[in-house]
């Protein structure tokens, strides 16, 4: 297993990554990254690798971090396979430039064999684009869920996680699936970016309504049960 921390309001110069960088740097075991107490990393943090197999889940952890592009629960590159579920949090004041992936950047999650679960859960953050169950460019082999707001979580998995709640702010939109659009191309919309179910949970309680108070949820854009120009096999609920 890897587990990677960054704390104690250290600065990453480009990007995270919890994997090896190449085909060949193969982790066979589970990746944890916990990004905390102010932290920066400048580009993009990854739970998987830079086009690294990762033979276990991922997991990553944004805690009071800032991250200045996205944040990926999965890898990065096409031979970046997660082969089992894939996990992000965002809680208290962490706040991410783009966008939140429950999975990853041209990387599969799941290997088409067993169902996997992406799942990703806000208790607090400042989220500058969309949020999304699925991956950007690529597949989930199996379900997505979305938490959005302390309640929502904690319902979810019953029982109390005790994650840092904060001000959630999301800048556009939350989209159950994954990402498809790109202008360069030509899209059909019947790409399929999540093969199994999608879930979204929001829920307000224990969070003010007005724009000045410290802990509000704000979703500036719109909610889609599935993705972006890509579809899923099942409803979103």
């Amino acid at each position: 297993n890897v587990e990677l921390v960054i704390r104690n309001e250290a600065t990453v110069g480009n990007c995270s990554f919890g994997g090896g960088q190449g085909v060949t740097a193969v982790v066979d075991g589970d990746i944890d990254v916990t990004i905390e107490s102010n932290s920066i990393v400048t580009n993009d943090a990854y739970g998987g690798g830079d086009n690294g197999p990762v033979n276990g889940g991922t997991s990553v952890y944004l805690t009071n971090a800032n991250v200045g592009g996205n944040a990926y629960a999965a890898g990065n590159g096409t031979s970046a396979l997660v082969k089992k579920n894939s996990y992000i949090l965002s809680e208290g004041t962490t706040k991410v430039g783009l966008s939140i992936f429950g999975g990853g950047n041209a990387a599969e999650t799941g290997d088409g064999v067993t169902d996997v679960l992406a799942i990703v859960d806000i208790a607090g953050g400042d989220i500058g684009g969309n949020v999304y169950g699925g991956a950007n460019s690529s597949v989930i082999f199996g379900s997505t869920v979305v938490n959005v707001g302390e309640k929502a979580i904690n319902d979810y998995y019953g029982e109390e996680k005790g994650f840092e709640k904060g001000k959630i702010h999301i800048a556009q939109t939350i989209y159950g699936g994954g990402e498809q659009m790109d202008p360069t191309k030509e899209f059909n919309y019947d790409t399929i970016s999540v093969t199994g179910t999608i879930l979204i949970n929001v829920d307000g309680e224990g969070y003010e309504t007005s724009a000045t108070d410290t802990n509000t949820i704000d979703i500036m854009g719109d909610i889609f049960g599935s993705g972006n120009a890509s579809s899923a096999n099942t409803n979103g609920d």
